[in-house]
């Protein structure tokens, strides 16, 4: 009887947990959280309205992130650092990104020893045999709006790269028992979590002690960095955060599928159909973000002996970037 009797209590802490995590994740909670947060702190903070009052970072005395603790979720995420993470002896990596090219690609046709996802690279695996080592996912809104496919790629023996602002999406709406991949948290250079964003003179002189940072335009925080630990820098493309998480993992020869970058808002995604395609500002942002952060980044990791190939033929990056090949050429490498 006083077994039923604790049952029942826990059972109903358990549904009043769920409601008031339901409301306190709801859209207009968070709009008020957001536009509260944005009045009362300065520019410099701003862009951790999304963050407030969810998140709280611990980081270490070179600045990484260690720990982070997530209201309200059911559970703590366990982060795995940096110098955790499993490297391969392979030297080659494709990278799979998310654009309409992916569907001319027989995956079948093709050795791929060593892959990284992103996003909706997943859904490749309702076809095709493929083995994701590594993933990476930074925008919070493709948690809400796939959740389904970020289910599937948690449950996967791989390790996942991510921004606090997406993990705490994945935190609050999956269970524990639901993640089983490695979890590793890194910042962007412009928008680090629960922490100032860093002026351009500051950005200019930490870059100047920074040997890991190779800074392009320091107005438009465009650059590339080698060490995760010193964050990657953003080019409004998750491509451009993994094409560097890559270089610091090692690769030396990185073949990226599905990098089309243009007509992103007429032509779906390759997981997506034409009247379910989420929008985004990769068209907007091409010319003053996109381009000239991959154009540098070209020129540095040809001097460093990283060799880059482009498998989408109708990308919007040119050839002299990134050397175009087919897909079918790789068949014979």
């Amino acid at each position: 009887m006083v077994s039923k009797v604790l049952s029942e209590v826990e059972f109903g802490k358990t549904i009043v947990h769920r409601m008031w995590k339901k409301f306190f994740l709801s859209k207009p909670v968070a709009r008020f959280c957001n536009k509260f947060y944005s009045f009362m702190r300065g520019k410099a903070m701003r862009h951790n309205k999304r963050l407030w009052p969810y998140v709280k970072v611990r980081r270490n005395s070179q600045e990484q992130i260690e720990e982070i603790d997530i209201w309200p979720a059911d559970w703590k995420v366990q982060l795995t650092s940096l110098d955790q993470v499993p490297r391969s002896e392979e030297k080659s990596v494709h990278l799979i990104l998310s654009g309409p090219s992916i569907k001319e690609t027989d995956y079948n046709q093709l050795k791929m020893p060593c892959v990284m996802g992103v996003n909706g690279s997943i859904a490749l695996r309702q076809k095709f045999d493929i083995r994701f080592r590594y993933y990476v996912i930074i925008d919070a809104s493709f948690v809400r709006n796939r959740l389904e496919l970020v289910r599937e790629i948690v449950k996967q023996d791989l390790v996942l790269f991510t921004r606090a602002e997406a993990l705490k999406e994945i935190n609050c709406r999956l269970t524990r028992e639901e993640v089983k991949c490695h979890i590793v948290l890194f910042d962007q250079v412009d928008t680090p979590a629960c922490a100032p964003k860093l002026a351009p003179q500051e950005l200019l002189h930490k870059a100047q002690q920074t040997p890991e940072w190779t800074l392009f335009d320091a107005g438009r925080n465009l650059g590339f960095s080698t060490d995760l630990a010193k964050s990657t820098f953003a080019a409004k493309t998750v491509a451009y955060d993994a094409l560097q998480i890559l270089v610091w993992l090692g690769f030396t020869e990185i073949y990226i599928h599905g990098l089309d970058l243009g007509n992103v808002n007429r032509v779906a995604r390759f997981y997506e159909n034409e009247e379910d395609n989420l929008s985004s500002n990769i068209d907007v942002n091409f010319a003053n973000f996109i381009e000239p952060s991959f154009r540098g980044a070209s020129q540095l990791l040809k001097k460093q002996g990283v060799h880059v190939y482009n498998l989408s033929l109708q990308s919007a990056l040119r050839e002299d970037i990134f050397p175009k090949i087919s897909w079918r050429e790789l068949e014979h490498r």
